[in-house]
């Protein structure tokens, strides 16, 4: 399945159910720039109900902005978010403090989305 694309969405959310929620509700934008399909914005929403992976940035607490190629090399493993985010390669815009809470939330869906990638085409 294509990365970002509505299925792989869908599939994400599948493979991070049970993960535990963040109270409150955090929504993380992902705004990823120059993909072949041009930019593709999803949102995190790590809320009451678990995790969800969803089209779109509306109402997200926090963007952070990349470019398609680094988010490939995060999504499969190839790269470190917090290594790309001190280059300066990852934008922040809103509410940098959702950050603080999510770091352990965060470690374990990357845990879990590690089977999607077998399986996600990144091209």
């Amino acid at each position: 399945m294509r990365y970002l694309s509505e299925d792989w969405l869908a599939a994400a959310t599948t493979a991070t159910s049970g993960c535990a929620a963040i109270d409150p509700p955090v929504r993380i934008g992902y705004r990823v720039v120059d993909g072949p399909d041009g930019d593709t914005p999803y949102t995190l929403v790590l809320g009451g109900d678990g995790v969800a992976f969803e089209p779109g940035i509306a109402s997200a607490d926090l963007v952070l902005t990349l470019a398609y190629d680094l988010a490939v090399s995060i999504a499969s493993g190839t790269a470190s978010a917090q290594r790309a985010f001190l280059d300066g390669d990852i934008r922040l815009g809103g509410d940098v403090t959702v950050l603080l809470g999510t770091v352990d939330a965060l470690a374990t869906i990357d845990d879990r989305l590690s089977d999607l990638r077998s399986v996600t085409s990144y091209r």
